[in-house]
C-alpha cells in the first residue's frame, strides 16, 4: 500500500456487530513488516459468570465502607457536638408540665386581715401590722407595729403612718420598710396645722405622696387668711399663701386623705376678691402652674381638666394647652367619656373629644324643683340628675335620676346608645349597671335582664313572693342572686330559671382552671397538680389579676383569712 493511501479498518463496537470506520489515514508499514496483512478482527467473549460474581463482590465491599463512614460520623457527632438538654422538646400544655404554682397563706387569727399593696402582702389587725411578705409569702417583717394607715408610697416603698392627733395639732410619725426592719423617717407636726395623707389615685390602687395641712388665721380686722403646708415623702416641704389644695376631694384636717389623680400636679381654689378661683400646682417644681383663674377645674384623667370660664367648659391639659373649646353649658367626666350639654340637653363624646351623639336627651326633666343647675362635686357626678356607663363600645345614658333625694321624679329615663349614635328607650323604672351585668326593674319585683350587647335576654317575675325585692347580684358569671332584708332567691343566669341555691361553677384562666362547689375552691394548673381550699363563698370578681404572671385572692370568712397566689413560673 502507498504511503498516505486510504484503508478500511474494521473495529469491534459494543452490540458486537462489524462497524466500518472510512476516511482514516494509515501510514505504509508493509515494507517493515513482511508478509504482514491487515485482517478483520474479531471481539472475545468474555467471562460472563466470573464478571457479575466479581460486581456483586464490588457492590457488597462499597456498601460495607459506606455504612462504616455513616457510624463512625454518627459516633464522632454525638461524643462532641450532641447536647441531650438542648434538643429535648419542651411541653407547654398544663397536662405535662406546670407552667402555674399556687401558693397560699392563712392568718392564724380570726380579726386578721389580709390585703395586697403592689409587691406587698400584709396582715393587720385595726391598729397594728403584724407581719409583712412579699406576694410569695417570703416574711419580710414579722412584729407588731402601731400604726393607723400603710400606704405603697410613689416611691414603690411602704409606708407606715401613726397619727397621734391632740386637740390642738396633729403630729403624724411615718415609718419605712428597709431590709426587713421598720424605720422611722420623719415626725410631722405644727402647731395648729392638721394634717391629711396627700395620695395619687390610679385606676384600682392609690398611692402615697406626702402630707398637707393647712392653718386659719384671724386678723386683726376680722378676716381670715389661711396657709398650706405640704411636706413629701422625702421631707421636703412647701408653703402657699391663701390657697386650698383641692385634688379631687376635700379633706384636709380630717385625717381622711387628699386624693389626686396626677402623681404631679394639683388643683388648688385661691380666695381672690369675692370670689373663689381654682388654680393648679406642681408638686415636683413647688410652684403654681396655673394662676387662679378658673371658675372650675376638675380632673378629667391624665393630667387634663374640666375648666369653667364665663359659665363655659372646656378641656385642658396641665400646660394650659385648650384641648375642647370653651363652648359647652358643662362637661361631666365619666370612665372613658364625656356627657356633654348645650341649651338643656345632653350628648355623648367620646375621650378623643369626638361627639358619638347630637345633642338629643334632655338634662332638665319634669321636677318639683324646676331648673337644675349642674354641679362639679369633686368626688363623682352621681348626684346631678343623670347617669352614664359605658358598656363594650355602647353607652347607657339615664335621666331624671332622683335616687339621692336632691330631684323628684316620677321615673327614670334610660337610653341605649350604638357606637354609630343611634338609641333606643329601655322601658324601667330603675336600671342597674354592674360592669356587664345590666338590668332594669320595670315593676314590683319585676325585672328585665340584659346581655353584654345590651340585648334582652330574659324577663324575671318575682311577684309570688310577699316581701319586696330590693336588687339583682350576678355572683360567679353563672347564679342571680336577688336579694330582700332577710331573704335571697337564687337564679339561673343562662335562663333566669330560679334554682335553689348557688350552683357550682367553673373557669379557665389561662392554663389553669378554678372550680368552687361545696364550699371548695380547687386550683387545677396541670393534669398532676390540684389544691383545694375551705371557701364560704368564691366570686370570681374578688380574683384580681396583677400583671401577666400573678394573680391572687384574698378570701374574708368567719374562720381566718385566705390568700391564694396563682403565679406563673419563669
Amino acid at each position: 500500500m502507498a504511503k498516505n493511501e486510504k484503508a478500511k479498518v474494521i473495529a469491534p463496537t459494543k452490540n458486537k456487530q462489524v462497524e466500518t470506520l472510512d476516511d482514516i489515514e494509515v501510514e505504509d508499514v508493509s515494507q517493515s513488516i513482511p508478509n504482514s496483512e491487515i485482517v478483520q478482527v474479531e471481539e472475545k467473549k468474555p467471562n460472563d459468570k466470573g464478571n457479575k460474581i466479581f460486581g456483586e463482590i464490588k457492590a457488597f465491599l462499597i456498601l460495607v465502607i459506606i455504612i462504616g463512614l455513616i457510624g463512625g460520623g454518627t459516633w464522632y457527632w454525638y461524643t462532641h457536638f450532641y447536647d441531650a438538654n438542648k434538643n429535648k422538646t419542651t411541653e407547654t400544655t398544663p397536662e405535662s408540665k406546670d407552667e402555674y404554682k399556687v401558693i397560699s397563706y392563712v392568718s392564724k387569727e380570726k380579726n386578721h386581715d389580709l390585703f395586697v399593696l403592689g409587691e406587698y402582702l400584709i396582715e393587720r389587725t385595726e391598729n397594728h401590722v403584724v407581719k409583712v411578705m412579699d406576694l410569695s409569702t417570703n416574711v419580710l417583717y414579722d412584729d407588731k407595729i402601731e400604726c393607723s394607715d400603710v400606704y405603697l408610697g410613689i416611691d414603690n416603698k411602704l409606708y407606715f403612718v401613726l397619727d397621734e392627733s391632740g386637740d390642738y395639732e396633729n403630729s403624724i410619725t411615718l415609718y419605712r420598710l428597709e431590709d426587713k426592719k421598720i424605720v422611722e423617717v420623719q415626725t410631722i407636726e405644727n402647731l395648729g396645722v392638721y394634717y391629711s395623707p396627700l395620695v395619687y389615685e390610679k385606676s384600682d390602687t392609690i398611692e402615697l405622696i406626702g402630707f398637707a395641712g393647712s392653718l386659719e388665721n384671724q386678723t386683726d380686722d376680722g378676716d381670715s387668711s389661711n396657709k398650706e403646708y405640704i411636706v413629701l415623702l422625702d421631707g421636703t416641704s412647701m408653703e402657699l399663701e391663701n390657697a386650698t389644695l383641692f385634688g379631687n376631694t376635700k379633706n384636709l384636717g380630717t385625717s381622711e386623705p387628699i386624693k389626686t389623680s396626677s402623681s404631679q400636679y394639683i388643683i388648688t381654689v385661691h380666695k381672690v376678691g369675692e370670689k373663689d378661683l381654682f388654680g393648679l400646682y406642681d408638686l415636683k417644681n413647688k410652684k403654681v402652674i396655673i394662676e387662679p383663674s378658673y371658675d372650675v377645674l376638675k380632673e378629667a384623667g391624665n393630667d387634663r381638666y374640666v375648666a369653667v370660664k364665663n359659665g363655659k367648659a372646656g378641656i385642658i391639659n396641665a400646660k394650659r394647652e385648650i384641648l375642647v373649646d370653651y363652648k359647652y353649658d358643662f362637661i361631666d367626666v365619666n370612665d372613658g367619656f364625656f356627657v356633654v350639654s348645650k341649651d338643656k340637653k345632653l350628648a355623648i363624646m367620646n375621650d378623643q373629644y369626638k361627639l358619638v351623639t347630637d345633642f338629643a336627651f334632655d338634662y332638665q326633666g319634669d321636677s318639683e324643683i324646676g331648673d337644675i343647675e349642674y354641679g362639679y362635686y369633686l368626688c363623682c357626678s352621681s348626684i346631678n340628675s343623670f347617669e352614664a356607663y359605658k358598656v363594650g363600645d355602647k353607652y347607657v345614658l339615664i335621666t331624671n335620676v332622683g335616687d339621692y333625694g336632691y330631684y323628684n321624679y316620677d321615673k327614670h329615663t334610660a337610653y341605649f346608645i350604638e357606637p354609630d349614635g343611634s338609641s333606643k328607650e329601655i322601658e324601667e323604672r330603675y336600671l342597674d349597671v354592674k360592669g356587664n351585668f345590666i338590668y332594669s326593674e320595670i315593676g314590683d319585683n319585676k325585672f328585665v335582664v340584659y346581655d353584654e350587647d345590651l340585648n334582652e335576654k330574659y324577663n324575671i317575675d318575682l311577684t309570688k313572693y310577699d316581701y319586696d325585692i330590693y336588687y339583682l347580684n350576678l355572683i360567679n358569671g353563672n347564679t342571680i342572686v336577688a336579694y330582700s332584708d332577710n331573704n335571697e332567691v337564687y337564679m339561673d343566669y343562662k335562663t333566669g330559671e330560679e334554682i335553689k341555691s348557688m350552683m357550682s361553677f367553673e373557669k379557665n384562666i389561662d392554663t389553669f382552671q378554678l372550680k368552687y362547689a361545696n364550699n371548695k375552691l380547687v386550683i387545677k394548673t396541670s393534669e398532676k397538680n390540684e389544691i383545694s381550699f375551705d371557701v364560704n363563698d368564691f366570686n370570681y370578681d374578688s380574683f384580681v389579676k396583677l400583671d401577666d404572671k400573678h394573680y391572687y385572692y384574698i378570701n374574708e370568712s368567719a374562720n381566718n383569712s385566705l390568700f391564694v397566689m396563682i403565679m406563673k413560673e419563669e
